[in-house]
Order: structure tokens, then C-alpha cells, then sequence
């Protein structure tokens, strides 16, 4: 990476942004004002974060996350909810800076795990990029029901 990269919280700014990151990554463009909307709510939540990784004055990727505690491992986890790096800046190190800025976050809070979900085509899945940090599968099934589709 030639240029110097920022992480910070995510502002309100961002959110034009964040939504482009999002159709780089295959989501679609969503309705600035539904993202608007979440991005309130994130940000109104104590738990939740969204972190942005600034090069050359534009947002080259965000990382979003949350913490909740968890009885089987007696504490707090984190859960990586979203990481995404625009197109153009893939290959340059942006995902592992904002992998390496939670995960320092993580520790200095005594976070006792990490967990995270992604696709299998992608291809952050299929270089092993978070296998390259740490990362390992566990056995367990990932599964979802959108009841807002009833999918």
C-alpha cells in the first residue's frame, strides 16, 4: 500500500460511500436513506461499530462490528458483521489494516473471541484471507432465515 491509510469511526458523510462499497461487493446499491436509517441505528447502539479505512481522502473499505456476551465461552465476543474494500483498492492491504484495527480493539477490551461469517466464492475466502490472521472454521453451520422474505 503506497498510501498512508486512516481508520476511523465511520461519520455520516460515509454513507454515499459505504453504500458504493456495498455495490463493489455485489449487495446492490441500497436506498441512501434505508442506509441512512441503519447507520443511525448503529450508531445509536453502544455495541455496534463501523470502522472506515481512509486513503487519498476516500473511503477505501469499512468494517462493521458488535460485541455481545456469550455463556458458552463465559464473555464477550465480537462479531465481524461486515468487511468490504472497493474494488480499486483490493490487493493493497486496506482489508488487513481493518482486520488488524478490530482485532486490537477485541483485545484491549478482553473480547475472548472473534467470529465472523462469509461466502465461500468469494475470493477473500478462497486466498485465505482470514485464515492468514488467525482465523480457522469451526464445525458449526451458519444459517439464516430472512423473515422480512420468508427465505
Amino acid at each position: 500500500m503506497d498510501e498512508k491509510v486512516r481508520v476511523r469511526k465511520s461519520v455520516y458523510e460515509d454513507i454515499p460511500q459505504i453504500a458504493l462499497l456495498m455495490k463493489d461487493l455485489g449487495y446492490g446499491m441500497a436506498s441512501l436513506s434505508q442506509l441512512e436509517e441503519v447507520w443511525k441505528k448503529i450508531h445509536s447502539n453502544s455495541t455496534m461499530e463501523i470502522l472506515t479505512a481512509v486513503t487519498a481522502n476516500e473511503i477505501a473499505g469499512y468494517l462493521s462490528y458488535s460485541f455481545k456476551p456469550q455463556l458458552r465461552i463465559q464473555g464477550e465476543i465480537m462479531e465481524i458483521d461486515e468487511l468490504s474494500v472497493g474494488e480499486k483498492y483490493r490487493g493493497q492491504g486496506i482489508g488487513t489494516v481493518l482486520l488488524k484495527h478490530s482485532i486490537e480493539i477485541a483485545q484491549n477490551i478482553g473480547v475472548k473471541r472473534i467470529i465472523l461469517s462469509t461466502n465461500k466464492e468469494r475470493e477473500s475466502y478462497k486466498r485465505g484471507f482470514y485464515k492468514k490472521h488467525g482465523f480457522h472454521e469451526k464445525k458449526s453451520a451458519w444459517m439464516a432465515l430472512d423473515v422480512s422474505t420468508g427465505n
